[in-house]
């Protein structure tokens, strides 16, 4: 009985230390996780959830850092890895475009289409979705999502919820890491 529970709290102990994943601040006060290969200026410490998904014939992985400051303000990183079949007969821009009309057509149900930006790099691809509130046009975006496609890997980066001054800080300041070798 004694060792079960001893075994039990080290079980929570482990379970509640791996919340945040590999997730730690770095000296500019971005997050950035070595497994996620990434940092961003999350508002606050993201914790991490994964989920398995399977995507027809496909089952992976959603790792999602996410940090909530109101009941209504998600900053959020998720990232998942593809099969690289998945790839083979399709371009970069054209995968990307797909994920964007999925988007689109999945959020605009709340939010009203605002705009579109390619982002290039010399690294990767991808594009910049801007979502305004339906019942007030004038008021500035309600949500904003980069997803960007590096190799098999695919991030999405987004803010949800009501205007809060640290959306530009949070997108802009998305990096992808470079492995050490």
């Amino acid at each position: 009985m004694r060792i079960s529970f001893v075994i039990l709290i080290g079980f929570v102990f482990f379970i509640s230390c791996n919340q945040n994943g590999d997730i730690y601040k770095t000296k500019t006060g971005a997050y950035a996780s070595d497994s996620g290969r990434f940092e961003a200026r999350f508002p606050s410490v993201p914790l991490l959830d994964i989920e398995n998904i399977k995507d027809g014939d496909y089952d992976f992985q959603v790792f999602n850092y996410k940090s909530i400051l109101e009941p209504h303000q998600i900053f959020s990183v998720d990232y998942r890895d593809y099969p690289s079949e998945i790839f083979k007969d399709i371009s970069d821009e054209d995968f990307l475009n797909n994920i964007a009309t999925n988007y689109i057509s999945s959020i605009s149900i709340n939010l009203k289409f605002g705009d579109i930006e390619t982002i290039e790099d010399k690294d990767f691809k991808g594009i910049y979705l801007k979502f305004k509130p339906r019942e007030h046009p004038d008021v500035k975006p309600m949500a904003h999502v980069k997803i960007i496609k590096k190799e098999n890997r695919v991030y999405y980066i987004s803010y949800v919820g009501s205007y809060n001054d640290k959306i530009d800080t949070f997108m802009k300041s998305f990096k992808i890491k470079k492995l050490s070798i």
